[in-house]
């Protein structure tokens, strides 16, 4: 008992001599790896120093460029019916049918770096389409039914509520090249065709 709470007061007064471990404004940065402590962040000049003048050769901020979803093509699965899947070409915020039934959905909402953020909100990291989901809202003889998320290399989920599961096998933009599903891209064959 005595060596364990000598162990922790041991682990507590390193945590405490630790600012950047201890400081809850300091955040990591996207890329850090994990386990690597965040930075510890910029201390306020101190009254009575001078801060340090910007440099008149500062470059200018990088301009973000949004990707533009041009179409998305689904595969589309049914929670009871097994056997129905059906593969759609859509366009961006465009409704389409599911199957022979009284179901549409649309695409609302394209995310190119998909995660989920500390406040439990659906957030991108980068611009750039290193995991990318679209949200996709599914109708019901025109009323609102369902909202799920699909995405492009994750297999596709039922929410609790819903019918329909979709996965992404390809993205199309327009000023971006096309994005394939990694299982699709895996199973063409050097000439471009599917094995």
């Amino acid at each position: 008992m005595r060596r364990w709470w000598l162990g922790l007061m041991v682990v507590v007064g390193v945590l405490a001599a630790t600012p950047a471990l201890c400081d809850s404004t300091a955040v990591a940065p996207p890329d850090a790896a994990p386990g690597v402590p965040p930075a510890v962040p910029a201390k306020a000049p101190v009254a009575g120093s001078k801060a340090p003048k910007a440099s008149s050769k500062s470059r200018p901020a990088p301009t973000r460029t949004s990707l533009k979803v041009r179409r998305v093509v689904l595969r589309v699965n049914h929670r009871v019916f097994q056997n129905f899947a059906e593969v759609d070409t859509v366009g961006f915020k465009k409704d389409f049918r599911i199957g022979d039934t009284d179901m549409t959905a649309r695409i609302i909402d394209f995310v190119p770096d998909f995660t989920i953020g500390r406040d439990r909100k659906v957030v991108s990291r980068t611009d750039e389409p290193r995991n990318p989901a679209v949200r996709i809202v599914v109708k019901e003889k025109g009323a609102p039914h369902d909202t799920s998320w699909a995405f492009l290399n994750f297999p596709p989920h039922f929410s609790n509520r819903a019918v329909l599961a979709f996965q992404v096998l390809r993205i199309d933009f327009e000023n971006h090249e096309p994005l394939l599903n990694k299982a699709l891209r895996d199973t063409t064959a050097a000439g471009g065709k599917p094995r």
